[in-house]
């Protein structure tokens, strides 16, 4: 059941929108988040939300060196669907109230995943794998898991000739579709093999690679570090896991 909310007003919000501070809203607290929705907001999709939220929080607290300040403000915004941004400065994120709840929460787990990575980073840059790679796989997983489907053959079906080049390799395509829909897999794949400590060393390492970097290309000696195989050999295997052949790339 949802508290009764309270009206507020917002200000310093950065860069994530002046349109958000020019309304009022309803806002309903969580332990970690502030929800924040217009009355026209269906309420059993804000609903699910609120049961869940937190839980990202938890989830990244388990899996990242620090912690995002609290609380986190939330902004479901109406006549929007996706369209999702956060603002570190303001630790405030916006995604859009026209989608259901597992729409809602994978938009709002990559958004906070962002959020986490800044803790960290500070005004350092993100490379793709600790950036977008990570983000839109939490995304995803988050998203597919609510609504209950077999993430191994959806990730599959989204790359029907394979993978858009080798693993260690991906970031040469970093901006497209195809790369973010083949890191997907590679980290599902990665995570179901080797389980959820290495992904969490992973995680860690691509951090303070990414820091010392300033958001450069993730070495490819920390797959070697973490999961005890070459770039190479992984690559082979995320290929066989999938059922792909081992050789040439898809589209």
């Amino acid at each position: 059941m949802l508290p009764e909310p309270v009206k507020v007003r917002v200000h310093d919000l950065a860069d994530l929108g002046s349109d958000l501070e020019s309304a009022e809203w309803l806002m309903v607290s969580t332990k970690y988040h502030q929800i924040h929705y217009q009355s026209s907001v269906d309420l059993k999709m804000l609903a699910d939300v609120y049961q869940v939220i937190d839980n990202l929080y938890d989830f990244l607290t388990r899996r990242s060196p620090a912690s995002a300040k609290l609380p986190v403000r939330v902004f479901l915004v109406p006549g929007q669907r996706g369209q999702s941004r956060v603002s570190p400065q303001a630790l405030a994120m916006r995604t859009g109230a026209d989608a259901d709840a597992a729409f809602i929460v994978g938009s709002l787990m990559h958004e906070e995943t962002h959020l986490f990575n800044f803790a960290f980073l500070g005004g350092a840059a993100q490379g793709w794998w600790t950036g977008e790679f990570t983000c839109i796989y939490h995304q995803e997983r988050a998203r597919l898991t609510k609504q209950g489907v077999d993430l191994k053959s959806e990730l599959a079906q989204e790359l029907p000739n394979g993978p858009s080049g080798a693993l260690g390799a991906l970031e040469g395509n970093g901006g497209t579709q195809a790369a973010f829909n083949s890191a997907v897999s590679a980290l599902y794949f990665l995570e179901e093999t080797y389980g959820a400590a290495r992904m969490i060393e992973l995680r860690r390492q691509s951090l303070i690679s990414s820091k010392a970097s300033k958001g450069g290309a993730l070495p490819r000696s920390v797959f070697r570090d973490v999961f005890g195989k070459d770039a190479e050999v992984l690559d082979r295997d995320w290929r066989v896991f999938f059922g792909w052949t081992s050789g040439g790339t898809g589209d």
